[in-house]
């Protein structure tokens, strides 16, 4: 079997199959541009709150503005502004967009603030009302509208509803998911509100969910009888999670004053602007509501019938036909991750040949009983470090210094563990120094290659990013780069050197000492092994970070999970495969540096283009 292992150019025929997916991934891909000529501008207007303008903050709003193909200034059009969810921007209304406007609709889809280029910072839906209640007032102001529709999605249907519900100015309010209340929401999922509060601060979300007003204004259920928004219509997929349909149901109830309301029964008149429905539709998940084609026609229709817009009837044979092939990502991505090992084996090769660096010895000169004890040191100290992380945190009132709330936490966390665990690797330097008479070419420093395998390390990280985040979302809806760059080059530089404390200790203190030269089978056998050991120990380690938490937990597919347990199976699942790359790029490499840069980049990519920015 090695044998045969051996004469096949394994590397080459990887790295040729995954080029083949990818390139037939790309022409299933669905090419939006090129189905229409109906191309948005981008604009920017300021966040308002009509009914208290001293309240606004006059925040910069950005938004994809959309006319009609045979647009005259001196007309009167109807409007419609989409909403987007937490974490989502314009282009999820894409499809929707175009539908309205090949219906005469003049159409504005807005950035929330704190997503793509808006200003501002995620609240929640407690500010986000202001933003639609710039868009309405810009739409207004600088173009001939007749009348005004609102549709929004997650996030945005939640802000919606209040916008609607202080602004009369629109006709028509239609919602796709929207959590009704910030205590459903959380009670389905957290044990203990009181624990989202306490973590808070940590993120730089500065809210008080245990005060009852906090709660309300990012609870539509609770105001939306106050004043009822004009013809009401509340969408939800059979696969949401956000709201239940008793939920939905609920705030139907509230909204419409009859108290014997059903899913998929409209109640009220277009005519009196009380028109009202929940209607739920089997099969599709929360984010895909907004391009689903049955929700857009029933979307369209609603909005036409409520604004009093004649443009007859709308089927789903009616819609410019998007190329929906379920496949096309699965392919991209797939076809990537083969890419990977063998395109970094290239760049390795290419830019440092490990044949001419100086190989550790000490992995076939210590003595098990010595490995034992040098890994036991230093998970100890890495344990322990992650265990005075969180206590010192508090003492310090050392809360998050980003604008990205989930980066900037973690950015946190590691700087006081990766502090520790500095000063504890000194002291294991030494240790092994006089015991073992470790060199740093056993840690995977050395001085002559060090700028090549930066290289290595920038010309890997290049690839992750383009593939992770660019090329499997090609070609309308890919994630763009973070809006901070101050703020992001500071994350990295912090994770960088967090990291690099990291993979010193794990490729220098444990794959030293573990690895050694075997056949193509057993050398990955070998490491597996090594990211596993590594993935244990950080695994454990987060385990210990959030075991302040331990007397919380929260719910998932119905199963109940400890907080600190989830960080423990999380963080071996993350580390284990963080560490088996990192880990075949040391045995590439000989060097530790390309490693610490790759994970540095693959974290903070994740945290900065995949969490919102709160």
């Amino acid at each position: 079997m090695a044998k045969i292992m051996q004469s096949i150019n394994l590397r080459k025929y990887l790295l040729l199959v995954g080029i083949v997916l990818i390139i037939i991934g790309i022409i299933l891909a669905p090419y939006d541009q090129f189905k229409t000529n109906i191309k948005p501008e981008k604009v920017s207007f300021t966040s308002q709150n009509v009914n208290f303008p001293g309240q606004s903050d006059n925040l910069t709003i950005t938004g994809n503005l959309y006319f009609p193909q045979n647009y005259n200034a001196s007309q009167f059009y109807p409007a419609v502004v989409l909403v987007h969810g937490i974490n989502d921007r314009a282009e999820r209304f894409h499809h929707m967009a175009v539908e309205f406007v090949r219906r005469n609709f003049i159409t504005l889809a807005i950035n929330l603030r704190g997503h793509q280029d808006s200003q501002g910072i995620c609240t929640l839906s407690a500010y986000e009302p202001w933003d639609i209640m710039g868009a309405a007032t810009y739409l207004l102001n600088h173009y001939n509208i007749s009348n005004l529709g609102l549709v929004g999605h997650s996030l945005g249907g939640m802000s919606s509803i209040r916008a609607a519900h202080n602004d009369s100015r629109f006709n028509a309010t239609v919602v796709m998911g929207p959590p009704v209340s910030v205590d459903l929401l959380i009670s389905r999922f957290i044990s203990d509100i009181i624990l989202v509060d306490e973590y808070l601060p940590y993120l730089s979300f500065h809210a008080n969910l245990s005060d009852p007003y906090e709660r309300d204004i990012r609870s539509p259920i609770n105001w939306v009888n106050e004043s009822k928004p004009k013809n009401f219509f509340f969408v939800l997929g059979g696969l949401d999670n956000a709201a239940t349909p008793e939920e939905a149901l609920l705030l139907i109830i509230n909204a419409s004053g009859n108290t014997s309301a059903e899913v998929n029964v409209a109640y009220g008149n277009f005519s009196a602007g009380n028109r009202t429905m929940l209607k739920m539709y089997p099969g599709i998940d929360h984010g895909g509501e907004p391009t689903a084609p049955e929700i857009i026609v029933d979307t369209v229709l609603w909005v036409e019938n409520a604004l009093n817009v004649t443009n007859g009837n709308l089927t789903l044979n009616d819609l410019i036909q998007w190329n929906f092939n379920p496949y096309w990502r699965t392919l991209i991505t797939v076809g990537f991750l083969i890419c990977i090992f063998p395109g970094i084996s290239y760049i390795c090769t290419s830019i440092l040949n490990p044949n001419r660096i100086e190989q550790p010895t000490i992995a076939s000169s210590l003595k098990t009983k010595k490995k034992i004890l040098s890994l036991g040191i230093y998970a100890g100290i890495f344990i322990g470090a992650s265990v005075l992380t969180f206590p010192v945190m508090r003492i310090l009132e050392y809360v998050a210094w980003s604008p990205y709330n989930i980066a900037g936490f973690l950015v946190n966390i590691l700087t006081i563990q990766g502090s520790f665990v500095a000063i504890g690797l000194v002291l294991l330097l030494y240790f092994e120094k006089r015991s073992y008479n470790a060199t740093w070419i056993d840690f995977g420093l050395n001085k002559s290659t060090t700028l090549r395998a930066t290289l290595i390390g920038i010309a890997i990280s290049a690839l992750l990013v383009f593939g992770f985040f660019y090329v499997p979302n090609l070609p309308t809806s890919f994630i763009s780069f973070p809006r901070d760059w101050g703020a992001y080059l500071l994350i990295f530089l912090n994770f960088l050197l967090v990291s690099f404390i990291g993979e010193l200790c794990l490729r220098g203190l444990i794959q030293t000492k573990l690895y050694k030269e075997r056949s193509r089978l057993k050398n990955w056998f070998n490491l597996f092994f090594i990211a596993i050991v590594g993935g244990l120990i950080q695994g454990v380690a987060t385990f210990f970070i959030v075991w302040p938490a331990a007397t919380f937990s929260f719910s998932y597919a119905g199963f109940t999970i400890s907080i600190p347990l989830a960080a423990l199976v999380g963080g071996i699942v993350v580390f284990t495969l963080f560490g088996l790359l990192n880990a075949w790029i040391f045995h590439k490499t000989k060097h530790v540096l390309p490693a610490a840069i790759v994970q540095a980049t693959m974290i903070c990519w994740f945290l900065t283009s995949f969490m919102v920015m709160l």
